[in-house]
Protein backbone atom coordinates (compact mmCIF):
# COMPACT_ATOMS: atom_id res chain seq x y z
CA UNK A 1 0.00 0.00 0.00
CA UNK A 2 2.62 2.38 0.97
CA UNK A 3 4.66 1.49 -2.25
CA UNK A 4 1.96 2.56 -4.59
CA UNK A 5 1.13 5.58 -2.67
CA UNK A 6 4.59 6.72 -3.08
CA UNK A 7 4.46 6.03 -6.62
CA UNK A 8 1.18 7.96 -7.08
CA UNK A 9 3.07 10.77 -5.11
CA UNK A 10 5.72 10.69 -7.80
CA UNK A 11 3.48 10.52 -10.51
CA UNK A 12 1.36 13.73 -9.10
CA UNK A 13 4.90 15.65 -8.78
CA UNK A 14 5.69 15.01 -12.21
CA UNK A 15 2.28 15.59 -13.84
CA UNK A 16 2.37 19.04 -11.69
CA UNK A 17 5.87 20.13 -13.42
CA UNK A 18 7.17 20.31 -9.30
CA UNK A 19 10.78 19.67 -9.16
CA UNK A 20 11.16 19.73 -5.18
CA UNK A 21 7.54 17.58 -4.66
CA UNK A 22 9.16 15.16 -7.54
CA UNK A 23 12.42 15.19 -5.28
CA UNK A 24 10.56 14.12 -2.15
CA UNK A 25 8.46 11.63 -3.50
CA UNK A 26 11.72 9.79 -5.14
CA UNK A 27 13.29 9.60 -1.42
CA UNK A 28 10.05 8.49 -0.40
CA UNK A 29 9.80 5.50 -2.91
CA UNK A 30 13.47 4.82 -2.07
CA UNK A 31 12.49 4.28 1.90
CA UNK A 32 9.39 2.15 0.64
CA UNK A 33 11.66 -0.10 -1.73
CA UNK A 34 14.54 -0.40 0.62
CA UNK A 35 12.26 -1.66 3.30
CA UNK A 36 10.72 -3.90 0.82
CA UNK A 37 14.29 -5.49 0.04
CA UNK A 38 14.37 -4.25 -3.53
CA UNK A 39 17.99 -2.21 -2.72
CA UNK A 40 19.23 -1.48 -6.31
CA UNK A 41 15.66 0.49 -6.71
CA UNK A 42 16.11 2.26 -3.39
CA UNK A 43 19.26 3.50 -4.78
CA UNK A 44 18.57 4.96 -8.63
CA UNK A 45 15.63 6.59 -6.60
CA UNK A 46 17.89 8.43 -4.25
CA UNK A 47 20.30 8.84 -7.05
CA UNK A 48 17.53 10.59 -9.08
CA UNK A 49 16.12 12.19 -6.27
CA UNK A 50 19.78 13.47 -4.94
CA UNK A 51 20.65 14.82 -8.64
CA UNK A 52 17.08 16.76 -8.61
CA UNK A 53 17.98 18.47 -5.00
CA UNK A 54 21.61 19.27 -6.22
CA UNK A 55 19.81 20.96 -9.62
CA UNK A 56 17.08 23.42 -8.04
CA UNK A 57 19.71 23.92 -4.61
CA UNK A 58 17.41 21.62 -2.23
CA UNK A 59 20.38 21.15 0.19
CA UNK A 60 18.47 19.71 3.18
CA UNK A 61 16.50 17.33 0.68
CA UNK A 62 20.07 16.36 -0.76
CA UNK A 63 21.57 15.88 2.62
CA UNK A 64 18.86 13.69 3.93
CA UNK A 65 18.95 11.20 0.43
CA UNK A 66 22.75 11.55 0.30
CA UNK A 67 22.39 10.12 4.39
CA UNK A 68 19.77 7.44 2.88
CA UNK A 69 21.64 6.14 0.30
CA UNK A 70 24.63 5.54 2.14
CA UNK A 71 22.48 3.35 4.49
CA UNK A 72 21.24 1.74 1.20
CA UNK A 73 25.12 0.70 -0.35
CA UNK A 74 26.12 -0.01 3.21
CA UNK A 75 23.07 -2.61 2.85
CA UNK A 76 24.51 -3.61 -0.21
CA UNK A 77 27.74 -4.50 0.69
CA UNK A 78 29.44 -1.15 -0.66
CA UNK A 79 31.55 -0.01 2.63
CA UNK A 80 33.20 2.38 0.64
CA UNK A 81 30.86 4.14 -1.28
CA UNK A 82 28.72 4.36 1.94
CA UNK A 83 31.35 5.73 3.71
CA UNK A 84 31.98 8.63 1.18
CA UNK A 85 28.15 9.13 1.12
CA UNK A 86 28.17 9.56 5.19
CA UNK A 87 31.35 12.12 5.26
CA UNK A 88 29.57 13.84 2.17
CA UNK A 89 26.73 14.48 4.60
CA UNK A 90 27.80 14.68 7.45
CA UNK A 91 29.92 18.25 5.72
CA UNK A 92 26.96 19.31 3.74
CA UNK A 93 24.66 19.49 7.17
CA UNK A 94 27.16 20.83 8.38
CA UNK A 95 27.75 23.72 5.86
CA UNK A 96 23.56 23.91 5.69
CA UNK A 97 23.44 24.23 10.18
CA UNK A 98 22.00 21.16 9.93
CA UNK A 99 23.87 19.28 13.31
CA UNK A 100 21.19 18.27 15.06
CA UNK A 101 20.95 15.07 12.19
CA UNK A 102 24.82 14.88 12.22
CA UNK A 103 24.34 11.75 14.69
CA UNK A 104 22.67 9.73 12.50
CA UNK A 105 25.91 9.91 9.65
CA UNK A 106 28.35 9.93 12.64
CA UNK A 107 26.28 6.19 14.04
CA UNK A 108 26.75 5.38 10.21
CA UNK A 109 30.51 5.69 9.70
CA UNK A 110 30.84 4.21 13.28
CA UNK A 111 28.85 1.10 12.48
CA UNK A 112 31.34 0.79 9.03
CA UNK A 113 34.29 1.40 11.94
CA UNK A 114 33.22 -1.73 13.30
CA UNK A 115 32.73 -3.64 9.86
CA UNK A 116 36.25 -2.88 9.13
CA UNK A 117 37.87 -4.41 12.40
CA UNK A 118 38.56 -0.70 14.32
CA UNK A 119 36.35 -0.28 17.66
CA UNK A 120 38.33 2.57 18.62
CA UNK A 121 37.30 4.54 16.32
CA UNK A 122 33.70 3.22 16.25
CA UNK A 123 33.89 4.36 19.86
CA UNK A 124 35.22 7.82 18.74
CA UNK A 125 32.47 8.49 16.82
CA UNK A 126 29.89 7.33 19.10
CA UNK A 127 31.37 9.85 21.55
CA UNK A 128 30.69 12.52 19.05
CA UNK A 129 27.54 11.22 18.52
CA UNK A 130 25.95 11.57 21.87
CA UNK A 131 27.97 14.37 22.28
CA UNK A 132 26.16 16.19 19.52
CA UNK A 133 22.95 14.81 21.19
CA UNK A 134 23.77 16.47 24.53
CA UNK A 135 24.62 19.62 23.45
CA UNK A 136 21.29 20.06 21.64
CA UNK A 137 19.41 18.28 24.98
CA UNK A 138 18.52 15.52 22.91
CA UNK A 139 18.11 12.15 24.28
CA UNK A 140 21.10 9.66 23.62
CA UNK A 141 20.43 8.12 20.00
CA UNK A 142 16.60 8.76 20.44
CA UNK A 143 16.43 7.97 16.44
CA UNK A 144 18.05 4.83 16.16
CA UNK A 145 18.70 3.02 19.15
CA UNK A 146 19.25 -0.23 17.95
CA UNK A 147 22.13 0.83 16.04
CA UNK A 148 23.80 2.20 19.39
CA UNK A 149 23.35 -0.79 21.15
CA UNK A 150 24.26 -3.39 18.22
CA UNK A 151 27.57 -0.90 18.13
CA UNK A 152 27.99 -0.25 21.56
CA UNK A 153 27.52 -4.17 21.75
CA UNK A 154 30.28 -4.97 19.09
CA UNK A 155 32.83 -2.62 20.96
CA UNK A 156 32.28 -4.92 24.01
CA UNK A 157 33.50 -8.21 22.38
Amino acid sequence: AAMSLAREALAAARLAGDAGETAWALQLLGIERHAAGDLTGAVAAYEEALAIFRGAGGRWGEVDTMERLARTTRALGEPRRAAALYGQALSLRSDVGGVGGMHSELIGLADLALEAGQPESAALLLGAADAFDARLGYAPFRQRPTVKDHTQAAIRR
